[in-house]
């Protein structure tokens, strides 16, 4: 049976990953992948030719710059364009990287893995905080012993430090205005984006992201069943204090 398009999640919207994609994954974000790649590789010491999982890949940015560095990646996306994008830059530039499309929630790739990661702000979206279980405990049982998984996001402590409820700019002649409010009890980040093009037309869109402290984090991981947690405040490994940048989690699995 078909789903509807009311029956479903906001971030199972090809439309919205299309539509706002090139607002999210700005020349800023992107000029930003090779650092992150390199910060994956420097925190979890991995070697080359290690077998990783990229969770939520999106257009395979980070599994792509991974597989330039010799990584053998595997990516798996629930946005068909977005999957399609990846197989063909990887096709392009003749990398190995695998792009499955799929839920992560139900789907796993053909495993184990040495290590996982999710990068940039793509944990938390769904409306059952359950799920957010499912997926940690599905990456554990998907990797080797001794692997790990890596969390980026952008973590309470963060968020408070330079919190900003509202923020506007131009591009190719449509002003952009994001809000962002705070709601129930500081366990939701809520994302109002409103559109205005020329001639008047209005565009909005509307979605929530939970949000997690260090801690919140580290007590999920160990409840999935990763032993051993490490956390940064940015990609150089420094602690994660009032001075950090991101929230870097990183679970091993003994």
């Amino acid at each position: 049976m078909a789903m509807r398009e009311e029956d479903r999640e906001w971030f199972e919207s090809d439309w919205f990953w299309d539509t706002f994609g090139p607002i999210m994954f700005d020349e800023q974000t992107m000029s930003k992948t090779e650092d992150e790649a390199e910060g994956v590789i420097r925190l979890t010491g991995v070697p080359r030719g290690s077998r990783i999982f990229d969770v939520c890949c999106g257009f395979g940015r980070h599994s792509l710059e991974l597989s330039r560095w010799g990584y053998d990646m595997t990516g798996m996306d629930r946005t068909a364009s977005y999957i399609k994008r990846a197989r063909e830059s990887a096709r392009e530039e003749g990398l190995g990287c695998r792009f499955l499309e799929g839920d992560v929630r139900t789907d796993k790739p053909e495993g184990p893995f040495d290590g996982a990661v999710c990068m940039w702000n793509s944990f938390g979206y769904t409306e059952d905080p359950e799920d957010d279980e499912i997926i940690l405990k599905n990456v554990y049982d998907n990797l080797e012993p001794g692997g790990f998984f890596l969390l980026d996001t952008p973590g309470k402590e963060v968020i408070a430090n330079g919190f900003e409820a509202n923020t506007w700019f131009e591009r190719d002649g449509t002003k952009i205005l994001l809000e962002y409010s705070i709601d129930l009890n500081w366990t939701v980040l809520t994302n109002r984006w409103l559109f205005l093009e020329e001639g008047g037309k209005i565009n909005e869109f509307s979605f929530s992201q939970r949000i997690f402290s260090a801690l919140e984090l580290a007590q999920m991981l160990y409840r999935a069943g990763f032993e051993t947690i490490d956390i940064y405040g940015n990609w150089e490994g420094d602690p994660y204090d009032n001075n950090a940048e991101r929230l870097i989690v990183i679970g091993w699995k003994v």
